[in-house]
């Protein structure tokens, strides 16, 4: 008996060691995939009322509107546009991240150029995360980016908080989803142009071919 009382003993001061390491070491901390309740509640009911905390647990995806992609191609004077060269070019990639749980959205815009117009498409290449500006100051939440224009692939990451019973719960969540686009082409020319002034624009304006896109979680994590 003294002897099981030993080991006991034993396995406890091991035990309390290494809690009391990990304790002094919160960096060190690891975040485990997040932990649904048995019986969440339903959100989708007229009558629901759900909290930021009740929609995390239900919610599957981020909701994607207005996503647009436009490539513009200024040409500043008439013997630019006969020559056959390279010309630079502009492109913007722009939508709103809208998440259940948050009563705000994320406005996400980003811009590139390059000196031949040829090389549009590919100067979004989902290499290159962009951050986005939500559109309720204060929030703590951070939503970014990634847009492959040749494989039609668009990328987020969101990070976002939730007061439940007077504790703050964060939770990070990743996913992506297949952004196909439908464009058209339009050209506007100066009728009074003057030296200096842009006399032809050439624009590809491009619409999400499925409205709205959702983008359904991957993974989400929470402390």
């Amino acid at each position: 008996m003294a002897r099981l009382v030993t080991q006991l003993l034993s396995k406890l001061f091991l035990l309390t060691t290494l809690l009391s390491i990990a304790s002094s070491h919160p960096a060190a901390a690891v975040v485990s995939r997040l932990l649904l309740p048995r019986d969440p509640k339903d959100c989708t009911a007229p009558d629901a009322n759900c909290t930021c905390q009740e929609w995390t647990f239900v919610s599957k995806d981020w909701t994607v509107a207005n996503f647009a992609y436009r490539i513009s191609v200024p040409v500043f004077d008439p013997e630019e546009a006969a020559r056959e060269e390279p010309v630079p070019f502009a492109s913007l990639v722009t939508f709103v991240v809208q998440n259940q749980a948050l009563d705000y959205n994320a406005v996400c815009n980003a811009t590139s150029t390059g000196g031949d117009q040829e090389d549009a498409d590919a100067s979004f290449d989902g290499r290159k995360w962009y951050d986005c500006v939500q559109d309720k100051p204060g929030e703590d939440g951070v939503t970014s980016f990634s847009y492959d224009r040749a494989k039609d692939r668009l990328e987020v990451k969101q990070t976002w908080e939730c007061l439940h019973e007077g504790y703050f719960y964060r939770y990070k969540a990743t996913g992506g989803a297949e952004a196909k686009v439908v464009c058209a082409e339009a050209e506007w020319e100066n009728p009074d142009w003057k030296e200096g002034q842009t006399y032809q624009l050439n624009i590809t304006e491009c619409q999400a071919k499925h409205r709205p896109i959702q983008v359904p979680w991957t993974e989400i994590t929470g402390n």
